[in-house]
């Protein structure tokens, strides 16, 4: 008779594998069959968060400890070699401080971590998101991963330990045939000396870089960038957010020679330029755009099909939207204002053009093909849902700022779509003075009644879950749990599932 307890070991595996969180603790103290079953999966990510930093003791420390400290993964993953095998991911998202003056990085933690990383030989995905000295430590152990693909750091390199990062990843007929290289690779906050070795870096991953972020790198100039992208034909998605010597105009210069590319992010500082390179990018599927330091209202082209980007930039941004329209399934915009509305009921001249430059907007973003789109730092008006859930028949993920007050008259616009399925509320709660309304179980409720297709909604930090039984629709709550650190910055695309 076949039982839960002896299942084949490869089964329980693939059941384990839909499970996450609490659930695998759980689960592995059930039996010792289910225990080995459980820690592929168990052990497959391990984050480091801020609460197990405030909480952090070192081994010594823990022994004689009377309170609630906690001892770090790496320190079981050090004693434990054959569990450490198992990890394939490893996100450090805060690290403890000492007491000292100025605080540092604790030391044990440090060679603990380092330690650990030598017995993760299966070690696919690395984050390190503290720009405080976490990196230089690790970075011989890091060179040595042969199966590492996905690399996130953050924080400033000396030129020695740069020529170190250059050897991290490097595999494939390049790097000597000793693995796969480095497909994905993002640098938060890089110094002068990581952006100097990217040309030469970049080179080394040729055959196996297909993704590249930068995000907030003042000394990253128009000359390094186009050095880097030039060198990598293949790539798939290019992120460049927060460079102010990086404008469209070098983006656009840029993806010239990545007709591949299916994803990008750009910022748009200033209004536009003449002769603006125009490059064609029939693969795209992803645009992001922070377009904060370029809101500027003009008079709309109606002949456009894409009339409000085209006034942040006039040419090749037209270019690329023209090409790629077809194709866009993902659009995401950072704006700067916090409401938008149409141009109904302005009155004075500066409501007039402030309306009017709102009202292109939403003819310019609005696409047959989107089925996500994502409108952060703004708020549009039950007018502006409704246009974009018409215009956008397949979309079926959308995050807006949620009007709570006047949530009524925001689900009735809503309800002109027929495939959204996942509503995300992007408020943020310290944007505005005094207490901000929750979203309510009625509210949740009505929602998912009045928009037939909507089975999801995420607002401060709870996800409400809908399904149709024999009885009617049933709403669960859950805790909304975002994905592991070691993943995306807001303009990355998303899973629309």
């Amino acid at each position: 008779m076949v039982s839960a307890d002896n299942l084949n070991l490869d089964v329980l595996e693939l059941i384990f594998a839909h499970l996450s969180g609490d659930d695998l603790v759980s689960i592995a103290l059930v039996s010792k069959s289910f225990l080995a079953g459980v820690i592929p999966r168990l052990y497959h990510t391990v984050l480091f968060r801020a609460r197990h930093a405030k909480k952090y003791a070192s081994f010594d420390a823990k022994k004689n400890a009377k309170t609630s400290a906690l001892l770090s993964p790496f320190v079981t993953l050090r004693a434990h070699p054959d569990l450490a095998i198992h990890v394939r991911c490893i996100g450090i998202l805060a690290a403890p401080l000492t007491t000292a003056t100025p605080p540092q990085i604790h030391p044990h933690f440090l060679s603990e971590l380092a330690t650990a990383l030598t017995h993760t030989t299966n070690l696919a995905s690395f984050a390190c998101l503290p720009r405080m000295h976490i990196l230089p430590p690790i970075l011989r152990v890091l060179r040595d991963r042969e199966r590492l693909v996905c690399l996130r750091v953050s924080g400033a390199l000396s030129t020695a330990q740069c020529a170190l990062l250059m050897d991290v990843g490097v595999g494939g007929s390049e790097g000597g045939g000793r693995g796969r290289g480095l497909s994905n690779v993002t640098l938060d906050f890089p110094s002068w000396n990581v952006v100097d070795i990217l040309p030469r870096w970049t080179l080394s991953l040729q055959q196996t870089l297909t993704s590249l972020t930068i995000f907030n790198s003042p000394d990253l100039h128009e000359s390094i960038l186009d050095a880097t992208v030039a060198q990598l034909p293949r790539l798939r998605g290019l992120h460049v957010i927060g460079c102010p010597k990086i404008g469209h105009a070098s983006m656009l210069q840029a993806v010239m020679h990545t007709p591949l590319l299916e994803d990008l992010s750009l910022t748009i500082i200033e209004p536009g330029k003449p002769n603006l390179p125009q490059p064609v990018l029939p693969h795209l599927r992803h645009l992001s755009i922070d377009a904060r330091t370029a809101m500027v209202p003009a008079a709309p082209d109606v002949n456009h099909p894409f009339p409000f980007l085209g006034n942040l930039a006039p040419n090749a941004l037209d270019a690329v939207l023209r090409v790629s329209s077809h194709a866009l399934r993902s659009l995401t915009l950072r704006l700067s204002e916090r409401h938008l509305n149409t141009n109904e009921g302005a009155n004075d001249n500066d409501d007039q053009t402030q309306a009017q430059t709102a009202s292109t907007l939403w003819d310019s973003i609005l696409s047959t093909s989107l089925t996500h789109l994502a409108l952060m730092d703004c708020t549009p008006d039950a007018d502006a849902v409704r246009k974009i859930c018409t215009r956008c028949s397949e979309l079926k993920r959308l995050e807006v700022a949620f009007p709570v007050k006047d949530v009524r008259k925001f689900t009735l616009a809503l309800a002109q779509s027929q495939t959204l399925h996942t509503l995300i509320d992007t408020a943020d709660a310290h944007a505005t003075h005094g207490s901000r309304v929750a979203l309510t179980p009625d509210d949740a409720r009505f929602l998912m009644n009045t928009v037939p297709s909507l089975r999801r909604v995420v607002s401060d930090g709870r996800m409400w879950m809908g399904a149709q039984t024999e009885i009617g629709l049933m709403i669960s709550l859950q805790r909304h749990k975002p994905g592991p650190a070691s993943g995306n910055h807001w303009f990355h695309p998303c899973s629309v599932d």
